[in-house]
Parts: structure tokens; C-alpha cells; sequence
């Protein structure tokens, strides 16, 4: 999945559908429904953004934090992957607090 959003960001492309997925598969490991369910709504929410507000500024940077997040988990060193998720949503954030703005 990783390796489809590099391509995709090489070619100038979204890989929101790769960043949906990767997120999916890695939380399905955790087998709690309810978390399962916030995701699948958290994506369903995201979907719906305007269109400049679905893409990061720094594509790569993504891709990075998605890459040692699972590096952070095949190494069961899960301090760190809470550590890089928290930073990768705060770019999720950032962009959510912007499309908020925009209502005011």
C-alpha cells in the first residue's frame, strides 16, 4: 500500500484510497469494533471535504509517516507508533481546522 501512495505521489496523484486502506488494514489487527467503526466514519466524514482540503502540502511527508508507523509496529515498539501517529494527524487536523474556518 506504502509503495502505491509513493507511486502515486511521484506521478502528482491522490492516494487517498491507499491512505484509507493502509489505515484499515493496520487498525483491523486491533480487532476492537468499536475503534473499526470511528475509522470507517472518520473516512466517510473526510470523503466529503473540499477537494484542496483532502490533500496534505507534503505528500512524501505522509508516505513517511505511514512507513514508520509500520516500521513502529513490525519492531513492537508501539510508544514510537503512537508517537508518529499523533504527529500524522495533526497535518489531518490542521487541514479539518481549516475547512471549519471556512464557515465562519
Amino acid at each position: 500500500i506504502i509503495e502505491n501512495m509513493k507511486k502515486k505521489a511521484k506521478d502528482n496523484k491522490s492516494f487517498i484510497k491507499e491512505d484509507m486502506m493502509f489505515h484499515r488494514t493496520l487498525f483491523r489487527k486491533v480487532k476492537n469494533q468499536i475503534v473499526i467503526k470511528i475509522l470507517d466514519i472518520f473516512w466517510k466524514l473526510f470523503e466529503h471535504l473540499d477537494e484542496p482540503l483532502l490533500y496534505s502540502s507534503s505528500p512524501l511527508k505522509v508516505i513517511n509517516y505511514h512507513r514508520s508507523l509500520l516500521e513502529s509496529i513490525k519492531n513492537k515498539d508501539y510508544d514510537k507508533a503512537k508517537s508518529v501517529l499523533e504527529e500524522h494527524f495533526v497535518d489531518v487536523y490542521e487541514r479539518l481546522s481549516k475547512y471549519k474556518e471556512s464557515f465562519n
